[in-house]
């Protein structure tokens, strides 16, 4: 038995600067098990799973956000009578995307539900889930500004003269027609547009034989602290991430989202956001 907080990596991201990078970076907890998925494989995530949870003797799960990575921590907390806490419960966008499946499918499990924001504590009231609800800090912006607030000092103000970018949800870079787009439209930008790529990404630009744009710079993916201080220097963002929303919102950035509605409603209601 093991005493204390263990990680599991289910290895949804094999690349290192999708995973391991962030690892080293943050100083987070060297994972107990690597699953070795990638792509992840849910049956097979979910029974190795299991088989950690009962070799283990896990008391108690902790699942975050809406990733297939979550949704199988959670089937496998369900099958192995675990109980289940779901951190950033009950955010919705009512569109039928992979990410707003697996968030509703593991807030239908949860024991516990941490709603990090009002409207998302309305949500899964209306919905009756049977786990018990508790509104909760929105403990992603907390440890954002955390991070921030250690940093911000330490780098040198530079002319915002960039614009920062990511783009990875398959609904924009598996639909040819909508990531051509997407490229026609960063190209009429008149600043340069910094772009961290996602394998995926990069992989669909290739098979579909498109060109990027001239102001566009694509580079490999960040760091989280190369990533953080890129966005505070940035004038402007564009994204398709839950995650980069939140914290350009934060940071007050002019911000451009390329979905049709987003989870976190506030930011989609702000003045300074608009969509594509």
């Amino acid at each position: 038995m093991v005493d204390g907080f263990v990680v599991v990596n289910t290895g949804q991201h094999k690349d290192f600067e999708m995973a391991q990078q962030f690892v080293q970076e943050l100083r987070l907890p060297t994972p107990v098990a690597n699953l070795g998925s990638s792509p992840l494989q849910l049956p097979i995530v979910t029974r190795k799973l299991e088989e950690e949870y009962v070799r283990r003797h896990v008391s108690e799960v902790f699942v975050i956000g809406d990733t297939d990575t979550a949704l199988a921590g959670a089937l496998a907390a369900h099958s192995t009578r675990t109980p289940l806490t779901h951190i950033e419960a009950g955010l919705r966008c009512n569109e039928p995307i992979p990410e707003e499946y697996n968030r509703r499918l593991v807030d239908t499990l949860a024991d516990l539900l941490l709603a990090p924001e009002e409207y998302a504590a309305e949500n899964l009231d209306r919905e009756h889930v049977l786990g018990r609800v508790t509104r909760s800090p929105n403990y992603k912006v907390l440890l954002f500004k955390k991070y921030i607030s250690n940093i911000a000092p330490k780098l040198r103000r530079k002319k915002q003269r960039f614009s920062l970018m990511s783009l990875h949800r398959q609904e924009n870079v598996d639909n040819r027609n909508r990531l051509e787009r997407i490229l026609k439209y960063l190209g009429n930008m008149q600043s340069a547009v910094l772009w961290p790529i996602h394998p995926r990404a990069r992989i669909r630009i290739r098979e579909f034989g498109l060109r990027l744009p001239d102001n566009i710079e694509v580079c490999a993916p960040l760091s989280y602290h190369d990533m953080v201080s890129r966005l505070i220097e940035a004038k402007a963002v564009f994204s398709d991430s839950g995650g980069l929303v939140l914290e350009a919102f934060e940071l007050g950035k002019q911000l451009v989202i390329f979905r049709k509605s987003i989870e976190w409603k506030h930011v989609w209601d702000a003045p300074t956001t608009s969509s594509f």
